[in-house]
């Protein structure tokens, strides 16, 4: 039998501990959800999250600065998958699938997603949503940059109302109806209650 290298003894050992932290990782960042579905985020101590994640102080600091860095790294989890999603169709021509493939990422990400609007970070979903869609676009085009901001927010906002509603509505119906606005825009007046009625 064929002895391993040093070479290959320190790749198993690098892989054995890049799963050791991605597990750590695993556990305290479900550790956080749990939590937060027990208390408010700004309630929730580090020693909290310890003690619930079942790993040492050590283990934390080497994956997380802070009980916000945990979250930030939520933020980057979702802003990849949402950059995915929107760019594996073209919504110009492939609205409906688009929007499919928007909410089913959302299913897989909805107790995380949820978590950061209920701790207050709805509006940087939103700035980062923004900031994906306008990535190589500068200001220098105006049409373009205040588009790419109208379209973040609808996304973000049907996205967010959805998530918050526990995803009632089904996936077709809001592909469906989402992508008929993007492609034909809106139809009827909207009338939004904005100011009370003096009636």
């Amino acid at each position: 039998m064929k002895q391993m290298t040093e070479l290959q003894k320190k790749n198993v050992l690098r892989q054995s501990n890049k799963e050791s932290n991605a597990l750590t990782r695993e556990c305290i960042e479900s550790a956080l959800v749990l939590l937060m579905k027990e208390q408010s985020f700004s309630e929730i101590t580090i020693t909290d999250i310890i003690r619930k994640a079942g790993v040492s102080r050590a283990s934390y600091y080497r994956n997380y600065s802070s009980k916000e860095d945990i979250l930030e790294k939520f933020l980057q989890k979702i802003t990849i998958e949402y950059s995915n999603a929107l760019t594996k169709y073209d919504p110009s021509t492939e609205s409906f699938e688009s929007w499919l493939e928007l909410l089913s990422r959302t299913r897989k990400l909805a107790p995380q997603f949820k978590r950061l609007l209920q701790a207050g970070f709805g509006e940087k979903i939103l700035d980062r949503f923004i900031a994906q869609c306008n990535k190589s676009n500068n200001e220098s085009n105006p049409d373009l940059f205040i588009t790419n901001c109208y379209t973040a927010g609808g996304i973000y906002s049907v996205l967010s109302q959805w998530v918050l509603s526990d995803m009632e509505i089904a996936d077709n119906t809001i592909a469906t109806i989402c992508s008929d606005l993007m492609m034909q825009g809106l139809k009827n007046p909207v009338k939004c209650a904005l100011v009370e009625d003096n009636d």
